[in-house]
């Protein structure tokens, strides 16, 4: 298995993968793949060889006594007269293994080409390819082959006597190298599969890293397999780039930039055990893909808490699965799947829109709102589009009179929460609003309730956030939802996509009938 190791990587060195088992049939069938004479001393001595351990290589003796020095050299018996003639020939490294099968290759090549038996092979580049496409279970390509080396390898002509033996012996010996191999054995990987591992699996997060070794400094994608493994038909999966820094991994790997982390998705947060497959993908996409260390993992979490109380929250109905959809939801990160008693603690509330809507003013202002039945409703950060699956070329641009005929509602939350009983119908969970008639906005009464301590800048017109927000206390009309309030800039001009970065959000204040918000 060495010696046919040693043929297939000088093989592939010349561009031969797959099928140089050609090339060790033909050793097997001139020397038994013998290289030096130390591995058959009833050869004659030929010249040393550094691969012989500076012995002599293996000598044909069927040219003349060993003295006469006239055999064929090395496994492939190449043969050009004297030793010296043969080395003359073809140069002094055909005495060593890598070299014998590098001439090996030459002549071969050279021989598919000129050779009567085989067609579409009349250039070097089309013998070689000849060489590459060879099928073993291909009767008419093996034909050609064997009877190509029987005439211009061994030099036996169909009509003389040794025909027919010569060419069972050259095919036996092809299928003997074969059985004892294996067509796989002659593939050289042309790269390494990913490595990695999963380091954490909890309530909180999945998280670990992979790395290309074939693109080592370069992040590839982990695909994390929740309750199935590649191939299932319908495989439940979270893909993810590998692109986080982590200092840990950077003298191990030469590289940081390998880590991933995700939050165990909303739907599996049900009391039952899970488990998640995590594979690195590779860089190239012919390649395999591998299972990562300490995968897979199992894991048993309670149901999520709710982001809104049932005194605050409503439950507002998708109206079907197309809504579902064109809202990009996802029933395996969005979904928590909870007890019918706990749904019908949240009062019904409208039903929720049947498509997103994005509007932008066209007087350069900066603000991005979502439309929800009749009211405008301020997308917050990019962090929040995001949470949303919402993109920047969605966003439509109105006369800013258009979009100020829209009443402005609560600012948009940051991240969906739907909910599923033992129903099939699926809910996003909202906020209640406690209206003022005529007026769209949020009350001072409402605010308190939620728990925001407030003070409010009638000069700046802002709202400065003085605790921590969970949600803002609202009634019931319709086309109003989500709600939340963060912490402000002092610049409430600046647009967030101008890359506002960790700067924290603005909470516009505003006067309504002589009444601070």
């Amino acid at each position: 298995m060495a010696r046919y190791a040693q043929i297939r990587d000088a093989a592939f060195g010349r561009g031969i993968n797959g099928t140089a088992y050609l090339l060790a049939g033909i050793a097997y069938a001139e020397t038994g793949l013998a290289h030096c004479w130390s591995e058959a001393t009833w050869a004659c001595q030929g010249p040393d060889s550094v691969d012989c351990g500076g012995g002599p290589v293996i000598a044909g003796a069927a040219d003349g006594p060993c003295s006469a020095q006239q055999g064929g050299l090395g496994m492939f018996q190449f043969d050009a007269g004297t030793f010296t003639d043969t080395i003359n020939t073809y140069g002094a490294d055909v005495l060593t293994v890598a070299g014998n099968v590098s001439h090996a290759i030459d002549y071969v090549i050279n021989m598919v080409k000129i050779s009567a038996y085989t067609t579409n092979a009349e250039t070097d580049a089309k013998a070689l390819q000849w060489i590459l496409d060879f099928d073993i279970g291909n009767a008419t390509l093996r034909d050609q082959w064997i009877k190509t080396v029987t005439r211009y390898y061994n030099g036996c002509q169909p009509s003389w006597s040794c025909w027919s033996q010569r060419y069972a012996h050259y095919d036996d010996s092809l299928q003997t190298v074969v059985d004892e191999t294996g067509l796989d054995f002659w593939v050289v990987p042309t790269d390494k599969a990913p490595s990695g591992e999963v380091d954490q699996v909890d309530c909180g997060v999945v998280r670990g890293w992979a790395q290309d070794p074939d693109t080592p400094t370069d992040a590839i994608d982990v695909h994390l397999y929740f309750d199935s493994v590649p191939g299932d038909p319908s495989p439940t999966t979270i893909v993810l780039h590998a692109n986080q820094d982590r200092s840990d991994l950077c003298a191990t790997l030469g590289s940081c930039n390998h880590g991933f982390e995700t939050a165990i998705p909303r739907s599996l947060l049900d009391g039952a055990q899970h488990t998640v497959h995590a594979y690195g993908i590779n860089s190239n996409t012919s390649g395999s893909s591998a299972e990562l260390e300490q995968s897979p993992r199992n894991f048993q979490c309670p149901a999520p808490a709710a982001p809104i109380d049932p005194q605050h929250g409503i439950r507002r109905r998708v109206t079907g699965s197309a809504s579902f959809v064109r809202w990009k939801f996802s029933s395996l990160l969005d979904v928590a799947h909870v007890s019918d008693a706990v749904l019908l603690q949240y009062p019904a509330g409208p039903d929720w829109p049947d498509t997103p809507r994005l509007i932008r003013a066209d007087d350069g202002s900066p603000e991005v709102w979502c439309v929800d039945a009749n009211t405008r409703r301020h997308v917050l950060s990019p962090g929040d589009m995001t949470a949303w699956r919402f993109d920047m070329t969605q966003v439509e641009t109105l006369a800013s009179s258009e979009v100020g005929a829209y009443a402005q509602g609560p600012d948009w939350v940051p991240q969906p929460f739907l909910m599923q009983g033992t129903g099939p119908e699926i809910y996003v969970l909202d906020v209640a609003v406690a209206d003022e008639p005529g007026d769209g906005g949020v009350t001072e009464a409402g605010v308190e309730d939620a728990g925001v301590v407030a003070e409010t800048d009638s000069d700046a017109g802002t709202m400065e956030a003085g605790a921590p927000v969970h949600a803002t206390a609202m009634g019931d009309v319709a086309g109003v939802g989500p709600c939340a309030v963060r912490a402000g800039s002092s610049n409430p001009g600046w647009p967030w996509w101008m890359g506002m970065g960790a700067a924290a959000w603005l909470l516009r204040g505003r006067r309504r009938g002589g009444k601070r918000r």
